[in-house]
């Protein structure tokens, strides 16, 4: 009735303001009740009392609309109202389904209508996590929030009950409520059926209940199973109405999970079978040939030998486009019964675990199926079941464990299967280069090629690897990198290679080339292929590989030891022992360069012996190698030259000739330092021939991993090959590419050099002690140069800089002695009355050598800001921003403070920091991390007190957490600090974010 519904709106409006509307009250009293007499006019005589009685910002709200919707005459009443109510009235409609009546398109063209919809309401991951930490004082776990999301699909009522649930104490963890589902849930169910399904015409009635066993709503769907046309009417009508259905694409729908539950907890209370809806529904979807839809309702019926027919046609597709989790899902929900009669299934099951790095649960179902295959007499099934074994064996790089079983494969197959006796020729092929066996490999790859000609699989993996084994490095790496530009175009929808993934090997090669950025790179972006594929195995890889990142190029050991640590770590919980090699590998370099080396020597026997009892000799080798490497590095030359020998013989033995050839630097620079002249020449001669017929002189030029740790190291041996006439040309070459061909000697080792907090100094890895320097002046004389470092400065500059107060002839004496002092300091091994080489004269000038290696932490300061400036992809420009902010260990040369030559720069350094650090906190805070983007806020601030970037990144992660009154207290500090330090208010951009926050005006 319009009078009684305009006789309400009066009535609340009296609520406000008792005097309000006492003409439209006394019109609608009088006039003859429901006709247009008195509710038309008395309606516009509303809306003219309402604007002149309510001056303030209001709302009018009418819940419940669905209610009355449908009526025209209140249709009528609601859009007049909505068309002249003044500006500051503001009208607010509830409803479950939206108003059919109303010019809902004309308002929203208009601007005048905010459409607030069911996905508006749901709440989102973030908002739950926030929902349950900040009201409920619940504190979830991420899987958690996630699994809540994903089963209410953010509807707040359920998620009110779940947190209900939980306070009563009927269940204590959420995973008790999954596992009660529905019945946890039964107030919500209860609600349902009153609100919903009771109310619901029988006709929509039966619709629901007998289509809530299909996961996708089409009309062809709902017809066939209803056994009538007409379902496109009844799903527009239930989703337009509001009830639960949800449009997921053009004629296609889709119920609210829990609502879709309680559905189907109703079927047997109306007379319905689930079990037969659901073959009802897989016959549907058999004959239109969605075989996946029909496997899941035949699982669903506990149809499993149909089920199982119906996996067997999909499970090859499924494993070729990674999808395992799905295809495990499948095969797992059949009975053992149903399996031992398709032991074909119990391989695929296999190949899931396989694929996804659970390799004894693969080997256990592929040796179930062996055993069903034998007792059946099977052949060929046995053949797959042996190869799948073989392909764990493969993968974890056991090719003694391989090769037996493989042959045995290869014998059972039919001759008439040339595609599956290729693909075994592969296999063994494979498992021959890494048994080291490269003649027999390539013989037993080019039958499998001739085999399929054309049509056969691709090589390219096996390739790679036999190029890599027999250091054909240049040519791998052009492989690999074509292959990986191919690679970044295609989706991730595979199954992992295991140690054979692209970026992994690419980054294995960039570490022996010494390109420390891209040996970086590719591991980072092979952890993170391994985690997209759910391959804990390839994330070890990728953790191997990110540490022989971070030992070549500027070294961090501690990060390097940490990733060696995971995969180690990784590959034990995978119990494949063989993957530890690798990592061993790595610490036995990273312990051995870095001054321990018995904890080096562990390493390498260990992985030394993992290694040949899997039988790969290559890996050994280059553990041999390395620890040869370590010896000779801490002057253990002959241990050195023993190791170092049989590394060789073995690398003969797999026809590694670049591997060899760092043999061969590493036995010149053990004859060099024993003082041995014949055999230095001998092993030199050999050095550099190899060095260019492999085109590898980074060997000698660059931080490879094979190499020195400091190539600094190779200068000395060149300078001494040139002396003694072997390859000259050559060594020339490589000396004037080095900068230093002008220099008769070189002291084989760089600087490194510490200017961000007091001065410190080192020689490769041996730190100048305070006494090496004799005293202060040849210090301060250092950091001098250091400070104005690409340039010469002139000795009455010098002298007017750290002698301001003597007189020119003590300043002179005084300065010839600190300079004598500073080149004993930094070359103690200089023979007497040479000439330094880290500083140079010309005439009256003295600066820093520009062809000698000194690396001083400012310069990689500013270096890791400006690429992170220039870097478009966060997780890259937040790795480069910790790495360069990390070596902020204080003010620049903190302990010259008040010298003149310092205070510029000081300052230019102090705010580049400041930048930095906001700016790597403003990253963190996007990506979600906001404790740590705190905590490089608070860094920021404690050099800049007044840097409002780092207040306003600081008030959004307060924010974030929902924590207001940190919020309040920054702005207040913020303010509090411009006003006395600078006498200026916070920008408005910071007035402005605040306000957003808290939502009230800032303290005045």
């Amino acid at each position: 009735d319009p009078v009684v519904f305009l006789l309400h709106v009066v009535s609340a409006l009296r609520l406000q303001l008792p005097e309000a509307a006492d003409s439209t009250l006394a019109f609608l009293r009088q006039g003859p009740a429901g006709g247009p007499a008195s509710w038309r006019p008395a309606t516009d005589m509303l809306i003219n009392e309402i604007a002149d009685d309510l001056r303030t910002e209001s709302a009018l709200v009418i819940d419940d609309f669905h209610l009355v919707g449908d009526t025209p005459d209140i249709a009528y009443i609601v859009t007049r109202l909505a068309d002249y109510l003044p500006p500051n009235v503001h009208l607010i409609l509830s409803a479950r389904q939206r108003p059919a009546l109303l010019p809902l398109n004309r308002w929203k063209v208009k601007g005048h209508l905010l459409e607030v919809g069911a996905e508006d309401l749901a709440f989102t991951v973030e908002e739950i996590d926030a929902l349950f930490r900040t009201q409920y004082r619940v504190q979830l776990a991420p899987a958690d929030v996630e699994r809540l999301a994903r089963e209410t699909e953010g509807w707040v009522i359920a998620l009110q009950m779940i947190w209900k649930a939980l306070e009563s104490g009927s269940v204590s963890s959420l995973g008790e409520v999954w596992a009660a589902l529905p019945e946890a849930l039964d107030p919500l169910f209860d609600y349902l059926g009153k609100e919903v399904l009771h109310r619901a015409s029988p006709e929509r009635q039966h619709f629901l209940l007998v289509t809530s066993v299909l996961r996708s709503l089409t009309p062809e769907g709902c017809d066939a199973m209803l056994g009538w046309s007409g379902s496109e009417t009844i799903l527009r009508g239930l989703c337009d109405d509001g009830l639960f259905v949800y449009q997921t694409g053009p004629n296609e729908y889709r119920y609210q999970h829990l609502f879709q539950d309680f559905l189907q907890e109703q079927l047997a209370g109306h007379g319905l079978s689930r079990s037969a809806l659901h073959r009802q529904a897989a016959r549907f979807y058999m004959e239109k040939g969605a075989t996946e839809e029909a496997v899941v309702h035949y699982l669903a019926a506990n149809d499993f030998v149909e089920a199982a027919e119906q996996i067997a046609t999909l499970a090859e597709g499924m494993i070729r486009t990674g999808r395992l989790d799905t295809l495990r899902n499948w095969i797992s929900a059949l009975p053992y019964a149903v399996l031992e009669d398709a032991p074909l299934l119990m391989v695929w099951l296999g190949d899931t675990y396989r694929l996804g790095s659970r390799f004894e649960e693969a080997l256990e179902w592929y040796s179930r199926a062996e055993a069903r295959f034998r007792a059946t007499g099977d052949n060929a099934g046995l053949s797959r079941a042996l190869r799948a074994q073989g392909a764990v064996y493969l993968d974890t790089v056991r090719p003694l464990r391989a090769e037996a079983l493989l042959e045995e494969a290869l014998r059972l197959t039919d001759e008439k299967d040339r595609r599956e006796r290729a693909a075994l020729l592969e296999a063994l092929a494979e498992n021959r280069t890494n048994l080291g066996r490269l003649d027999e490999a390539k013989a037993l790859r080019q039958q499998a090629r001739e085999l399929l000609a054309s049509d056969g699989p691709s090589a390219a993996d096996l390739d790679v690897r036999v190029l890599l084994r027999t250091g054909r490095i240049a040519q791998a790496q052009a492989l690999l990198e074509e292959r990986a530009a191919e690679e970044r175009a295609l989706p991730p929808n595979r199954p992992a290679r295991a140690h054979r993934e692209t970026l992994l090997l690419l980054s294995l090669i960039y570490a022996f080339r010494g390109e420390p950025e891209a040996t970086l790179r590719c591991a980072e972006d092979g952890i993170e292929v391994g985690r997209a594929l759910r391959s804990p195995f390839v994330e070890a890889v990728g953790y191997m590989r990110l540490g022989h990142a971070l030992q070549i190029g500027k070294p961090r050991p501690d990060e390097a030891e940490a990733c060696y640590r995971k995969a180690i770590a990784l590959a034990k919980s995978l119990q494949v022992s063989r993957a530890t090699v690798e990592p061993l590998w790595g610490l036995t370099r990273l312990y051995g360069f870095f001054g321990d080396v018995g904890q080096a020597e562990s390493c390498a026997r260990e992985g030394i012996d993992i290694a040949l009892a899997a039988g790969d000799e290559w890996i050994a080798a280059l553990v041999r190698l390395t620890l040869g490497s370590v010896y000779v590095h801490a002057g253990r030359v002959q241990e050195g030259i023993d190791e170092l020998a049989r590394a060789e013989t073995a690398f003969l033995r797999c026809s590694d000739a670049f591997a060899r050839t760092a043999c061969r630097l590493w036995l010149s620079l053990a004859y060099l330092r024993s003082g041995d002249p014949a055999a230095f020449a001998l092993h030199t001669d050999a050095l550099l021939r190899l060095v260019q017929e492999n085109d590898c002189a980074y060997l000698l030029t660059r931080p490879s991993f094979l190499g020195p740790a400091d190539p600094q190291g190779c200068i000395p041996l060149l300078m001494e090959a040139r002396r003694r006439r072997i390859h000259p040309a050559y060594v020339s070459r490589l000396l004037e590419g080095l900068g230093v061909a002008e220099f008769e000697s070189h002291p084989g080792y760089s600087l490194t050099v510490r200017m961000l907090g007091p001065l410190r100094i080192w020689r490769a890895q041996e730190e100048i002690a305070p006494r090496e320097w004799q005293r202060e002046k040849a210090r301060q004389l250092f950091a001098l140069l250091l400070a104005h470092r690409g340039e010469f400065l002139q000795r009455d500059q010098i002298l007017e800089y750290l002698w301001p107060r003597s007189d020119p002839s003590s300043a002179e004496v005084g300065f010839k002695v600190a300079l004598n002092a500073l080149n004993r300091a930094l070359e103690p091994q200089r023979p007497a009355r040479s000439a330094g080489f880290f500083v140079l004269r010309k005439e009256s000038a003295y600066g820093l050598n520009p062809a000698a290696a000194v690396l001083a932490d400012v310069d990689e300061f500013e270096q890791c800001l400006a690429r992170a400036e220039q870097e478009p992809e966060p997780r890259r420009a937040i790795r480069l921003l910790r790495e360069g902010l990390s070596l902020y260990r204080g003010d620049y040369l903190s302990d010259f403070l008040y010298e003149e030559w310092t205070l510029r720069e000081r300052d230019r350094l102090r705010q580049a920091f400041v930048r930095g650090a906001a700016r790597l906190a403003g990253l963190l805070a996007d990506a979600g991390d906001c404790d740590e983007a705190a905590s490089w806020c608070q860094r920021a601030l404690a050099v800049d007190n007044c840097w409002e970037e780092a207040y306003r990144v600081l008030m959004r992660c307060y924010g974030a957490q929902g924590n207001r009154a940190m919020v309040i207290r920054t702005f207040e500090q913020c303010e509090s600090t411009l006003r006395s330090e600078l006498d200026a208010p916070p920008m408005p951009e910071t007035i402005d974010l605040y306000r957003r926050l808290v939502a009230e005006e800032p303290p005045r």
